[in-house]
């Protein structure tokens, strides 16, 4: 392998923490855009049918192909492709920022402005904080994420803003970036759009 990095090597200019930390954040984004480009790339297979020169189904390729990938897990990458290159216009970078992980995870939002707007925000939060607020919303999301079909007057409107406004401001020192302190700020900023 050429491009395995030798720690031995005197040309490797790792001097300190500082230095490890870069490198290591390179090496993860390095990865995170191959993830990118090993959807494009399962995507074009699947779309093109090319697997057909040596198999009968695409289950078959995944299976059989050589890739040695699970069905799963090649539907997750595909499925990324499509949600977020060609459905909100993502760039590979906004992407390989986000995270193959984050992104995966996303996908089990069923309600296209849930996904929308969790994802702008996802990068941001950890992945257990990610999770919950998945978990949270997907627990509510006929009621509260998705078409808020009852009828909002402007004073429980302002009620409602008012109260969580109030619990937050009280309760974010001991919150601070807890999972449930950035769930908070993100049910707030949510429930202004919906309930505006």
């Amino acid at each position: 392998m050429d491009n395995v990095i030798d720690l031995a090597d005197p040309e490797l200019r790792i001097t300190g923490y500082d230095d490890l930390i870069r490198e290591i954040n390179e090496s993860k984004r390095k990865v995170e855009v191959n993830f990118i480009k090993l959807g494009v790339l399962l995507k074009k297979m699947r779309d093109s049918k090319i697997y057909k020169e040596r198999f009968n189904t695409f289950s078959e390729f995944i299976e059989k192909g050589g890739i040695g990938l699970s069905r799963g897990w090649v539907y997750s990458l595909i499925k990324v492709v499509e949600r977020y290159k060609q459905e909100l216009g993502w760039s590979d970078d906004k992407l390989a920022s986000l995270g193959c992980g984050k992104a995966a995870t996303l996908l089990r939002l069923r309600d296209p402005q849930s996904f929308k707007a969790l994802a702008e925000r996802a990068s941001n939060m950890s992945l257990e904080t990610l999770r919950e607020a998945i978990t949270y919303i997907r627990k509510d999301e006929d009621v509260i994420f998705i078409n808020l079909s009852f009828k909002v007057t402007e004073e429980r409107k302002n009620n409602i803003l008012r109260i969580l406004e109030k619990f937050r401001d009280i309760h974010m020192d001991d919150l601070g970036d807890s999972s449930l302190g950035q769930l908070l700020e993100f049910a707030l900023v949510e429930l202004e759009g919906y309930l505006a």
